[in-house]
């Protein structure tokens, strides 16, 4: 499972990534990485799942997992990432940006 920094992220957003995946780790998970957007190892993680999903794609479905296991469209992890903090990202999210209006409330993929 591989938490990822946001590009250009404040101490408190690479806090709540570092957090979760504590959580991660402390629920059992085995395979945990952190990564920060746009490094090296980012980029070759990224390069390594588009190959693993070209390669499952041509075998119709996923090497080593239950046909009833669906991965998060947007994360491509089971449990999705954002559904298992949800309560926790939304907290922050507001906290951080809750103040602002308009064109001062930045992107999504940038939250």
């Amino acid at each position: 499972m591989n938490f990822i920094t946001p590009e250009n992220a404040t101490s408190a957003q690479v806090e709540a990534v570092v957090s979760a995946g504590m959580e991660a780790m402390a629920n059992g998970e085995k395979n945990v990485s952190f990564l920060h957007w746009g490094s090296p190892e980012h980029k070759e993680h990224e390069k390594r799942m588009k190959i693993k999903q070209e390669e499952e794609d041509k075998m119709g479905k996923k090497e080593n997992e239950e046909d009833d296991v669906v991965l998060c469209e947007e994360c491509g992890e089971e449990p999705c990432v954002f559904s298992t903090h949800q309560e926790l990202l939304s907290a922050y999210d507001e906290a951080e940006h809750g103040c602002l209006e308009g064109d001062d409330v930045p992107e999504n993929n940038i939250r």
